[in-house]
């Protein structure tokens, strides 16, 4: 997969939005994906979600972010790699809810 690429969570957060990270999700990493996946949970404003891949991708490396680090739309989460799919012009990886 020759084409790499950071990734944020970008316009899927407001940009004011306090998010905190609780963990990473270990089996995500070092895999192709060809479907949306979670990679982390987090806590936010209206409680626990996950952070979800928004294009098949393989997750190469995530960010060293440690339980309790706030993070923002700019916090570059890891780097991924895809041949075709590179999500241009939209977020990378997306803020999902639990309901």
């Amino acid at each position: 997969m020759p084409f790499t690429y950071e990734f944020k969570l970008g316009e899927s957060v407001k940009p004011d939005e306090k998010i905190v990270f609780q963990s990473w999700i270990k089996d995500a990493w070092g895999e192709y994906h060809s479907e949306s996946v979670p990679l982390a949970v987090l806590h936010g404003a209206e409680g626990a979600g996950k952070i979800y891949t928004n294009a098949p991708c393989e997750l190469l490396e995530h960010a060293l972010l440690k339980k309790g680090d706030e993070i923002n739309f700019e916090t570059i989460l890891g780097k991924a790699a895809d041949d075709e799919s590179i999500p241009y012009g939209k977020p990378h990886a997306l803020f999902v809810y639990e309901r």
